[in-house]
């Protein structure tokens, strides 16, 4: 997993962003995503909880009409196949995935950054339309049984917040009220569409801030995946804070990297994954409909049948969470730090160091 400390934020983002998580200098170091198995960087202090059965935890986001109309049930029967278990996060509110190309227009060299590595190849110009140039749609209106087929076939189920694309765009300046807005929304749609609590929530990108980790600790969650990391941990807010809503981070390099990384084509990423995961404790795989489900189903077929061959059980991320805990009760409180991976376009947020 890698982690590039920026003194100054990327030029597409807002220069008057302030980080608050700004990291110490001896958090600066970079691991290339794609030249290969890298050591596990554990934060500083952490003690390290081995597991008593190796086990991936899968995080499966479906943001977009396009992916839950396409995506979802093919996923469903790529782990239906293999008896694996995934924890879903459905994005209950408006597919407006063409504000984020108005955005990218708005910036010329990020939207040729975006052509040269290929990040819009998943998606359909309809999809890359939708809210900017064409009416946004929602994806539970759109694909309701798509979405009733994921609980029925016993996965775990998360929300994603309520506008994903203006989240990934500017949460960095999200106020406590915006949090409730967005969190909340998602969960009261949940609510009314399955008749029952989500138990999870995940931030679009991995990216986050104080307010919206601190309002999701108050609905009622048993977990949240907000961030890239190393193990399942509690954040510490910049404020010193320590949230009581255990983080479960993503460890992996996710498809979209890989082919932005250009170094390999996503299908051979993928099938390096299985040695990467091989040598961390606690991994979590981030997958989308529209990636996975989609294009590239069959090197993600691939990729779980290499997981299992190795012994590794490919569950959801609550049976993760289970997992660790069965070793420790305590998950240690970690700092936060916004960074970029390679191949990624944005900041994302990064667990740091155990305090």
């Amino acid at each position: 997993m890698g982690f590039i400390k920026r003194d100054k934020p990327p030029r597409h983002l807002d220069k008057e962003r302030r980080n608050l998580y700004a990291p110490p200098e001896e958090a600066s170091y970079k691991k290339s995503l794609l030249e290969g198995p890298a050591d596990v960087v554990v934060p500083k202090g952490a003690a390290r909880a081995v597991p008593v059965r190796k086990g991936l935890g899968l995080r499966i986001d479906v943001p977009t009409v396009q992916g839950a109309e396409e995506g979802i049930v093919p996923l469903l029967g790529i782990l239906a196949e293999r008896g694996a278990r995934a924890t879903f996060f459905l994005n209950m509110g408006p597919d407006r995935t063409g504000l984020g190309l108005g955005w990218a227009l708005a910036r010329p060299s990020l939207w040729c950054a975006l052509l040269r590595r290929k990040r819009l190849s998943a998606l359909s110009i309809r999809t890359l339309a939708s809210g900017m140039f064409l009416p946004a749609r929602s994806a539970p209106a759109a694909a309701p049984d798509a979405f009733r087929e994921v609980l029925d076939a016993g996965h775990e189920l998360g929300v994603l917040p309520w506008n994903v694309r203006t989240w990934m765009d500017d949460i960095q300046r999200c106020t406590e009220e915006r949090a409730g807005e967005e969190i909340g929304k998602a969960l009261e749609a949940f609510r009314a569409f399955f008749g029952r609590e989500a138990s999870c929530f995940a931030s679009p990108d991995c990216l986050c801030n104080d307010e919206t980790l601190r309002f999701a600790a108050g609905q009622g969650l048993i977990f949240a995946s907000d961030s890239r990391g190393t193990d399942p941990f509690l954040p510490v807010l910049s404020s010193g804070t320590v949230v009581n809503l255990p983080q479960i981070p993503v460890t992996l390099p996710t498809l979209p990297e890989a082919a932005s990384a250009g170094e390999r084509l996503p299908e051979e990423a993928l099938a390096a994954l299985p040695a990467e995961i091989a040598r961390q404790d606690w991994p979590v795989y981030q997958a989308f409909a529209e990636w996975e489900g989609r294009r590239y189903a069959g090197a993600f077929a691939a990729f779980l049948d290499g997981v299992a061959a190795a012994g590794t059980e490919i569950r959801s991320l609550g049976a993760q969470l289970e997992s660790r805990l069965e070793v420790s009760r305590v998950l240690p409180p970690c700092t936060l730090s916004y960074a970029q991976m390679d191949g990624g376009l944005r900041a994302i947020t990064q667990q740091m160091f155990e305090v």
